[in-house]
């Protein structure tokens, strides 16, 4: 594969580093190139795990940030999806204070209502 230039590097969530690995598939095909393997690998694994639709991601991640969020966690929180406090702790061992219980039942509550439950393959 030819070396690609970075032009920008910046923590993705899952489905925005899907929409964005589209893009290049998608460039790739209408020039006829080969897809490498690993692009259609990490592809596919984005696919399967992506958990909140590419579309709504902006308005997860603005809901987090205005919970005082740092971006690491935000990233975190969209790619796994907690539902529950519990599963939700220990992704803000990153953030310098400690969430009050009602602020990470909110944020877990409003997670519950985006996120995507994907079975099989």
């Amino acid at each position: 594969m030819s070396e690609i230039p970075l032009l920008e590097e910046k923590p993705l969530t899952n489905p925005e580093a899907l929409n964005e690995l589209k893009k290049v598939i998608d460039r790739l095909q209408a020039q006829g190139a080969p897809i490498p393997l690993l692009l259609t690998r990490t592809y596919d694994y984005l696919k399967r795990f992506s958990k909140i639709p590419y579309e709504r991601v902006g308005e997860v991640k603005e809901f987090l940030r205005s919970k005082g969020l740092r971006e690491e966690s935000i990233i975190m929180i969209v790619n796994i999806c907690p539902k529950t406090v519990d599963e939700l702790r220990p992704l803000l061992e990153l953030e310098d204070k400690t969430l009050e219980t009602s602020v990470a039942e909110e944020i877990s509550n409003f997670m519950s209502q985006y996120c995507v439950e994907k079975t099989g393959k």
